[in-house]
């Protein structure tokens, strides 16, 4: 479940959702030598997407260094 609280220094109270998700691995494909071969993976899903503003169709902008990831709605090409 997401944990929300409110966070002081934004505007006017926006809501923020947290999640603790666990990085997978999922298959991708077997080399010549029939070995598999796997990638780390997130799997992002739930009513708690929309209620961040991250609705079926929307595209994202996802930005990110070691240990941290952001992901941003782009609307109409730009960057929100």
């Amino acid at each position: 479940p997401y944990a929300p609280f409110i966070s002081s220094h934004l505007f006017e109270r926006e809501l923020l959702l947290m999640r603790k998700l666990t990085v997978t691995e999922t298959f991708r494909y077997l080399t010549a030598e029939r070995q598999a071969v796997y990638a780390p993976s997130l799997r992002l899903q739930g009513k708690w997407l929309a209620q961040m503003g991250f609705t079926a169709g929307c595209q994202v902008q996802i930005e990110g260094q070691h240990g941290e990831m952001t992901i941003r709605v782009i609307q109409g090409g730009e960057q929100a």
